[in-house]
């Protein structure tokens, strides 16, 4: 019969945390590199880039308002493919 104290539970529910804490570190940094490639990037690779920040950002979201202005910045100049990401992307962070 396995026994678990509430130690047990305790520190496994703290460790939890710990790794999700530092998964979102890690998204933040992702999506931060990622976005930092939007003015390198043509009109074929730009919605390439959007789907992988949007795709963080649908597991991750939190990371997300801290660089939506930064992602604003680029819908004028965006294909249209990569335009409605970026409204999907506004769309997410105006739920949060």
């Amino acid at each position: 019969m396995c026994r678990r104290t509430f130690a047990d539970i305790f520190f496994t529910k703290n460790k939890l945390q710990e790794y999700l804490f530092i998964f979102q570190v890690i998204a933040r940094e992702c999506m931060t590199y990622l976005v930092c490639q939007l003015p390198n990037s043509d009109s074929h690779s730009m919605p390439v880039v959007l789907k992988e920040v949007r795709s963080i950002s649908d597991r991750y979201p939190a990371a997300l308002p801290d660089l939506i202005g930064e992602i604003s910045k680029y819908s004028h100049s965006a294909p249209a493919s990569a335009r409605a990401i970026i409204m999907q992307l506004k769309e997410l962070c105006a739920k949060m």
